[in-house]
């Protein structure tokens, strides 16, 4: 049983993979408007597929739910996300959230500051009774609820020395008062 338990993120990457396979052969023509749009991303089990058409993606969500049902998967509508970009508005592409993260560098690093004030906050008790949880036990709570918040999906970042002083900065404020 622990070897099914261990392989089987590995099995339901397979078996998606296998699905949206069956997707794409099934798909109708890709405009020719899509020229140098990549076809789709795939991230663990989320999948975004590109077009300019709204009526190719309106027939995508027609054929999407009844092919992966064949394989015992389920679209949860009520999760899909459209994105309209328009032609001409460069800024607009930075503000779309995809995976719980902006497009763009900095406007997802100021969300996550400030997601991770509202964590921070929420843990006021903790931190306004040091009596109440030992330093190690505080430092837990907040590398675990805080820190993560803070830092989620920092990897895909691309930024400045200064960007990266206003997050040390922000990170030793919440160090400060968790002491």
């Amino acid at each position: 049983m622990l070897i099914l338990a261990c392989v089987s993120p590995i099995l339901f990457a397979v078996y998606l993979e296998r699905a949206l396979r069956d997707v794409r052969a099934s798909m109708p023509q890709r405009p020719v408007t899509n020229k140098g749009l990549p076809e789709k991303t795939l991230y663990a089990d989320d999948a975004d597929f590109f077009s300019t058409d709204s009526g190719f993606l309106h027939e995508l969500k027609q054929i999407i739910p009844q092919i992966i049902g064949l394989y015992n998967l389920n679209a949860n509508k009520d999760k899909w996300e459209n994105t309209t970009l328009t032609e001409g508005d460069d800024a607009n592409w930075m503000v779309v959230k995809k995976l719980g993260s902006l497009l763009g560098g900095v406007e997802d690093i100021k969300r996550r500051t400030a997601l991770a004030n509202v964590q921070f906050k929420a843990l006021e008790k903790l931190w306004d009774r040091p009596n109440y949880a030992s330093m190690t036990s505080r430092l837990h709570a907040y590398n675990a609820f805080v820190l993560p918040v803070l830092l989620y999906n920092a990897g895909t970042w691309g930024v400045c020395q200064t960007i990266i002083r206003k997050l040390e900065s922000v990170h030793r404020n919440h160090l400060y008062i968790t002491y």
